[in-house]
């Protein structure tokens, strides 16, 4: 069996300091979407958040998949973008484009639409338990 890829640094953040000690933030310019047209990310348990919003889609179209086992996953995307959602939550809360939903067995699927140069992304994104939020902005 294969391991997953990790995603690349500048897409993800999930807390790792101590809390006694403040938390800097990452300053990694955004990958390109090559590096996440395509592919698939896994996390066992955790808070992560896929922050899209300062890459620039320049009217591409990009594929991409995560699944979580348990924790919060969230996913920021700019505002131009078109994003197409394909989504489940064994149990818990889906929150995406302004909607929340809470319960068990849950599926969204639903396109939130952009600007029409804006690019679009296809998102299939899992959740075992736990919340799943899709932000605009």
């Amino acid at each position: 069996a294969s391991s997953p890829n990790p995603p690349p640094l500048a897409l993800w953040r999930a807390p790792t300091h101590p809390p006694s000690l403040p938390a800097a933030p990452l300053a990694a310019p955004p990958p390109p979407l090559a590096e996440i047209d395509g592919r698939s990310f896994s996390h066992d348990v955790g808070d992560v958040t896929y922050d899209l919003t300062d890459l620039d889609f320049g009217g591409e179209s990009v594929e991409m998949s995560v699944d979580l086992g348990a924790g919060t996953l969230v996913v920021e995307v700019p505002d131009e973008v078109t994003v197409t959602l394909d989504a489940s939550v064994g149990a818990g809360q889906i929150d995406a484009f302004g909607e929340a939903t809470s319960g068990i067995s849950l599926t969204r699927d639903e396109t939130s639409p952009g600007e029409p140069d804006g690019g679009s992304v296809l998102r299939d994104l899992e959740v075992d338990l736990g919340d799943l939020r899709v932000v605009q902005n």
